[in-house]
């Protein structure tokens, strides 16, 4: 009976299909942040954010890491019910190559309690928060299927003056100063000059522009990591959402990765997730907020502003006839 009781105790605490392979994915990020190998690791963000090859729609959150790399030239994915819908099959040598997509499901499960006032036993509907998954293919890794997707390539004149324009859409107060930080709502940068690169300054840039995004007025991100986490362990863990931030930004305008260093806080990263792997799922989730975010505050400043000059736009007035 007591062994029927243990095998009972460890099923119900074996770890879910979702959670093993949310975990290898973890295992791997640290694997990499510790290699020291950063530039390898941010080759993955000179290219298009991953997309859902039938939507459209562009992945956020944890799933972005799990998806983004260079092993294909393809930045989209499709499920194999998708693929088998449309008349299409995985390439021979490809059937393991498929990637998690998590996502978190609201659960009823019917629990028994015992009521204090009468001692009856009763059975309450009890709702869990649980982590799922599902897989998904590369367009490359697919045969049998036309896909046509626009070329979103541009070229480096065009994605400079695009990000030009969106951060002056932002209207964030941007002073000159060094070293590079944002503060009380203002974004201190150096020259464009003083970097390595254009690439360099757009990325550290990007970096400031998360950690403005969580002030109190705005995603007041800073708040909740301060009152959840320790000190040390606050920093390492905004660090690393603008450093992601960063990361999706530059995806989202082609903005090459490779050559940047904003690895400061690189032992913070390892030390945090190591302790608390659950953290990277909140930390990708805060960084494609801030993304979402910022996208969206210069979209509707841009509407405001193009909105106004319509509103002031002169009138003809046609002369008095005599």
């Amino acid at each position: 009976m007591e062994d029927k009781n243990n095998n009972s105790q460890q099923t119900q605490y074996k770890k879910s299909y979702a959670r093993e392979q949310y975990d290898k994915l973890v295992n791997n990020f640290v694997e990499q942040l510790e290699k020291g190998d950063i530039g390898s690791w941010k080759k993955s963000w000179s290219r298009p954010m991953p997309k859902s090859a039938i939507s459209q729609n562009e992945y956020s959150g944890i799933n972005i890491l799990s998806l983004i790399d260079n092993e294909y030239d393809s930045n989209y994915w499709i499920t194999m019910k998708q693929i088998e819908s449309l008349g299409g099959d995985i390439k021979e040598g490809q059937e393991d190559k498929a990637r998690d997509i998590f996502f978190l499901k609201d659960v009823i499960k019917k629990e028994e309690i015992t009521n204090e006032n009468t001692g009856e036993v009763e059975e309450i509907d009890k709702k869990y928060t649980v982590l799922k998954s599902y897989k998904v293919f590369n367009t490359d890794a697919v045969d049998g299927i036309n896909f046509n997707f626009e070329n979103e390539q541009k070229t480096q004149n065009q994605k400079i003056e695009e990000i030009e324009n969106f951060v002056k859409n932002l209207n964030v107060k941007m002073l000159y100063g060094e070293p590079a930080c944002a503060n009380d709502g203002t974004i201190f940068m150096p020259r464009i000059e003083n970097f390595k690169s254009s690439e360099d300054y757009y990325n550290t840039l990007f970096h400031e522009l998360t950690h403005f995004s969580g002030t109190p007025e705005k995603l007041n991100r800073h708040k909740k990591l301060w009152s959840k986490y320790d000190k040390n362990t606050a920093r390492g863990i905004e660090e690393l959402v603008a450093e992601l931030g960063s990361c999706f930004l530059s995806s989202k305008f082609q903005i090459d990765m490779t050559e940047t260093k904003n690895v400061e806080y690189l032992n913070s990263w390892i030390n945090a997730i190591k302790e608390k792997p659950y953290i990277l799922f909140s930390i990708a989730s805060h960084a494609s907020k801030s993304t979402s975010y910022l996208q969206n505050l210069a979209k509707r400043n841009e509407q405001a502003q193009n909105k106004n000059k319509s509103h002031t736009k002169p009138r003809m007035i046609s002369p008095n006839v005599a």
